[in-house]
């Protein structure tokens, strides 16, 4: 009897798709900063690391001072397939307590770009009065608003904003015709004294949930863990602020804290932003000492797992390795991938299918042991149809 071997490639480089349907919108964007930004690395660089490691798009920095260097990344950006530049952060007031003058040409510059517009406060202690920084955010955010900007605003630790429900506070007080939404960083909020309760701060604060950011971490970052702490104050040393830093932006699968905690309680209320990735300070300052080139494609590798594991259900497939055989060499650089099955075969058909369930590529094999992936990076999902039964591989094109 004649053996047959059907294998779907599913490209999955911006999502995890089913045939028509949507599993995850949770597109996988990197900062621009932590070994990706350094006079080593030049903007093609960067922007090439990321996306050769499957990375879905880029957030950078963006300030008066530094718009050039947005160009650059833009252009570089739009000369990708499936990868953009997400979002930029601007920070509102500087550390002394004045307010950046350059707002105007900074929300300019994102016009018609797509690129999101994440608010961070500035420093606390700078004397700035609560008045004062609402003014500040309603003028910025209806100067965007009326040039079609999106506008979020970030809690960072030690700023005048530092966690997720002062951010629902200040966009209650503003004007109800305003359009802002809380970009949700994970580790601010542990600093915060929020770990224990992460679960039930998303539930919190999800109708104004527009990005979500997430690190490796230790599990609770509050008095028990550093003494010199005391929720919702700067009231720390500077040790201090090191020690948290180090606690809360690690390397994904790293730290105590089972970031799967986040993804699950995301997909409940049916999250459908995009999830961002601080890879700020893997140097040797922190104790890890890592480049790009050691912590993104295995920074991918874990993040897909996870995907897999929170969306179990693609295509029917079950992303569980098979008995049956390997697919190697994987990751792989060529796009070339060899075929070892324990059985032998005399004939596959290779359908390869991108985001969309369109089919782009279909061919034949007879009595080969060998395939070609297509030329863009990413995620591909193996399906082996194999004597009536269903066998699925995961390969990484980087």
């Amino acid at each position: 009897m004649k053996k047959t071997v059907l294998i779907y490639l599913v490209l999955c480089i911006s999502s995890i798709v089913s045939w028509g349907q949507t599993v995850t919108p949770w597109q996988f964007n990197i900062y621009n900063f932590g070994g990706l930004q350094t006079e080593s690395v030049t903007v093609n660089r960067s922007v090439n690391l990321a996306n050769g490691a499957g990375y879905d798009g880029m957030i950078i920095r963006i300030a008066s001072d530094n718009l050039p260097e947005v160009d650059s990344y833009l252009a570089r950006a739009s000369n990708k397939v499936d990868f953009d530049i997400h979002a930029a952060f601007y920070v509102l007031y500087d550390k002394q307590g004045s307010f950046n003058p350059g707002w105007k040409t900074v929300v300019d510059k994102l016009v018609g770009t797509g690129v999101r517009l994440w608010l961070i406060s500035g420093r606390s202690g700078t004397g700035v009065s609560e008045s004062d920084l609402l003014t500040s955010i309603e003028t910025i955010v209806t100067y965007a608003n009326q040039n079609k900007v999106p506008v979020l605003l970030y809690p960072h630790s030690f700023n005048m904003i530092d966690h997720a429900e002062q951010v629902v506070d200040i966009i209650e007080e503003l004007p109800p015709n305003l359009e802002v939404d809380l970009a949700l960083i994970i580790d601010h909020e542990f600093r915060y004294g929020n770990g224990h309760r992460i679960e039930e701060l998303i539930y919190e604060v999800k109708d104004y949930l527009g990005d979500v950011v997430i690190s490796g971490s230790d599990t609770v970052i509050d008095n028990s863990y550093f003494p010199n702490y005391v929720q919702g104050s700067d009231r720390l040393i500077e040790q201090t602020k090191a020690e948290f830093e180090t606690a809360t932006l690690q390397p994904l699968g790293q730290g105590q804290f089972d970031l799967r905690r986040v993804f699950y309680v995301l997909k409940d209320i049916e999250y459908s932003g995009e999830i961002g990735y601080i890879n700020h300070r893997f140097d040797a300052s922190n104790g890890w000492n890592l480049s790009p080139d050691d912590y993104l494609e295995e920074s991918m590798t874990i993040y897909t797992d996870w995907m897999m594991e929170v969306f179990p259900t693609v295509t029917g497939l079950s992303f569980e390795s098979p008995a049956t055989g390997t697919l190697f060499p994987n990751p792989t650089a060529s796009g070339r991938v060899r075929i070892n099955l324990n059985q032998g075969y005399e004939s596959l058909e290779i359908r390869v299918y991108n985001v969309l369930g369109e089919l782009v590529n279909q061919s034949s094999l007879n009595n080969k042991i060998e395939f070609q992936l297509p030329q863009e990076s990413g995620v591909y999902f193996v399906e082996l149809m194999y004597n009536g039964e269903k066998h699925s591989f995961r390969v990484l094109r980087n």
